[in-house]
């Protein structure tokens, strides 16, 4: 059996204490043993607020599959939880513990303020793969030590494209009310701005911890929005669409909700839509070879820990990414003769050909650079929409994909 939340979360602070206190073990991997676990964390809740238990579920399911071919350079791959519990004092404790857990690279993260944990990334140089901020900052998608798999700004601003397609033609805005939020709402504004046949109406702002939604969603329907692009966490979306109840349609980025939730909804959440470069967890096993792997490794991992976060109703966006970076640590680092913070944030910032075929419409470049403000590594301008059938119980593609540089320079 598996350990609880609560009692994985006492195990990952008592580490910590006892690294704090056998202060003499080299950082960043220097000096290591052949056999010294390779320690990987993930940042996020799983206590308090939008908990994602099933983000390092899928990462320890990863995990466990690379070692039991040997993992990497011949070390176990060892997933650390640093539960944030929702809160900006928690982000900063986990941010500390980067300094002293002697973390070679972070997988998966979800951070409400990526502020001080991508500072802690940078100063440290450990690599941050497979990021998803969530919160009132960007700068995981800027940062040099940042190497994302799927970018949720990028999604929100791709949704203008599914909309559209849906029928879907004023379309306004419920964001968070931080300056990322302000930011994004700014930036589905210019791309509707520019795309032909659309209008923005209204935007809507809320709270962190508001989930009571549906004063918001009336303020869009009062402004004649038939369409909305909403950022928000797992309860809120929720709200979202139960108030909405089919009269708007609502785009939002892959990983918030799962096809649990999407299924208790029942028709309230028929035809709600994702924008993603990867296709939705529900969906990977019949995405190609990676994908099915995804699902064998996930299954395998859920048979043996008993762990419910790990269950195929729970799988979503986010889960399905932070088990691709846990692979894309083993792909990238397996070929290094020291395996170290700094070589593995070296040879990911040199790495032009990260495939998952079938999950990924194209390899990763993580060299490629664009000119767009605040997102200087995008490495997947290619989003596909994807629609939830009530009556299925799953998603379904809609059959186009839309490239948000295209879509931000006035091209659909």
């Amino acid at each position: 059996m598996r350990p609880t939340v609560s009692a994985r979360t006492i195990a990952t602070l008592a580490a910590a204490l006892a690294v704090g206190l056998t202060a003499c073990s080299a950082p960043g991997g220097r000096g290591s043993t052949a056999t010294e676990p390779i320690v990987l964390e993930w940042i996020g809740s799983v206590s308090a607020g939008a908990r994602a238990p099933q983000v390092p579920a899928a990462a320890e399911a990863a995990a466990a599959a690379i070692n039991a071919q040997g993992g990497v350079g011949g070390r176990p791959i060892e997933i650390r939880i640093c539960d944030h519990r929702n809160t900006a004092e928690g982000e900063a404790a986990c941010a500390q513990d980067l300094a002293r857990n002697n973390v070679i690279a972070m997988v998966g993260n979800q951070v409400k303020d990526t502020t001080t944990v991508v500072e802690a990334s940078v100063k440290y140089k450990i690599a941050n793969i497979g990021v998803a901020g969530v919160g009132s900052t960007d700068l995981a998608a800027t940062s040099v030590t940042s190497f994302p798999i799927a970018v949720s700004a990028m999604s929100l601003l791709a949704c203008p494209g599914p909309l559209q397609d849906a029928g879907a033609s004023q379309i306004g805005t419920i964001a968070l009310d931080t300056g990322g939020g302000a930011t994004l709402v700014a930036g589905v504004q210019s791309v509707l701005g520019k795309l032909p046949g659309t209008t923005y109406t209204t935007g809507a702002r809320v709270s962190y911890n508001e989930n009571n939604l549906a004063a918001p969603v009336q303020t869009l329907l009062n402004a004649g929005s038939t369409g909305a692009v909403t950022a928000l966490a797992q309860p809120q979306l929720i709200s979202t669409l139960s108030s909405g109840n089919g009269r708007i349609t609502v785009c939002s980025a892959d990983g918030v909700v799962t096809a649990a939730d999407l299924k208790g909804l029942g028709k309230a959440a028929d035809g709600f839509l994702i924008a993603s470069p990867v296709p939705p967890a529900s969906l990977a096993g019949v995405s190609g070879a990676d994908g099915k792997r995804y699902v064998d490794e996930m299954d395998a991992f859920y048979a043996s820990s008993k762990d419910e976060a790990a269950a195929p109703d729970q799988r979503n966006g986010s889960a399905l990414s932070a088990w691709m970076a846990v692979h894309a640590f083993a792909k990238v680092a397996g070929g290094l003769p020291q395996i170290t913070r700094e070589s593995v944030t070296d040879a990911f910032s040199k790495t032009t050909d990260l495939n998952f075929p079938g999950l990924l419409a194209a390899p990763i470049d993580y060299t490629r650079t664009t000119a767009v403000p605040n997102l200087a590594r995008l490495t997947n301008p290619l989003y596909s929409g994807y629609r939830w059938d009530a009556a299925a119980g799953n998603y379904v593609a809609t059959g186009k994909a839309y490239n948000v540089i295209s879509l931000l320079q006035g091209r659909s």
